[in-house]
């Protein structure tokens, strides 16, 4: 898992610019998949070699990530909208909101299925 957070981080801080882009370089939120993914891909880097540390880094990278998919929710709300036929601000930031929000689902629901695999093979 240490390794899909590395990338999964470093996917994140890439994504985060070409969001940014896509906001026309105006909307600030549109950073918080590059701030979010950089500690994502430091604690990946970081616990590739600790196997000790796996279980509490893996949590807190599923609390950043679950912090992600907050900030993004107001994607989902603008991509509903569009849906309904009302008018967007820029409706390729909210289709790349929502895109980050549904990549920091998906992170939130890996890292639980592994933390839950963790704590069932330590109990014995």
């Amino acid at each position: 898992m240490a390794l899909f957070t590395l990338w999964f981080g470093t996917a994140m801080v890439l994504l985060g610019f070409i969001e940014f882009g896509t906001s026309g370089l105006r909307s600030p939120l549109a950073l918080a998949p590059t701030v979010l993914g950089l500690p994502l891909a430091l604690f990946g880097f970081l616990n590739i070699p600790k196997a000790r540390m796996a279980q509490s880094a893996l949590t807190i990278c599923a609390a950043l990530a679950l912090a992600g998919l907050v900030v993004s929710l107001g994607g989902f709300a603008d991509v509903r909208a569009m849906y309904n036929e009302e008018k967007v601000a820029n409706p390729i930031f909210a289709v790349a909101r929502s895109v980050v929000g549904t990549l920091f689902l998906a992170y939130v629901v890996a890292a639980g299925i592994a933390l839950a695999g963790r704590r069932k093979t330590a109990r014995g």
